[in-house]
């Protein structure tokens, strides 16, 4: 997570553009390319800077329960902690 004294919206879009083209990576964000989040609660996002938002597109449909739902948190990491790719099936 990036924390609000890490980094500006401007510094990210810099690297950001070294290594992606535009330096996004949707065409979704382009509308306000300097914008990068740090993490999201609920219904709620923070940037990079410290702004907070209400998510209303909420991942484009994905996070319907908000982000970091608890039991999509436990659900995720009982999930992981037996293990996360095998070259079997599984």
């Amino acid at each position: 997570m990036v924390s609000p004294s890490e980094r500006t919206g401007a510094q990210l879009f810099e690297r950001m553009a070294r290594v992606v083209p535009g330096g996004v990576n949707s065409n979704v964000r382009l509308e306000v390319a300097q914008r990068y989040f740090s993490h999201g609660s609920g219904p709620w996002l923070w940037d990079s800077e410290g702004r907070d938002y209400i998510d209303y597109v909420l991942g484009q449909g994905p996070a319907f329960l908000g982000h970091a739902h608890p039991r999509m948190v436990a659900g995720v990491t009982e999930s992981i902690a037996a293990g996360m790719t095998f070259a079997a099936q599984t």
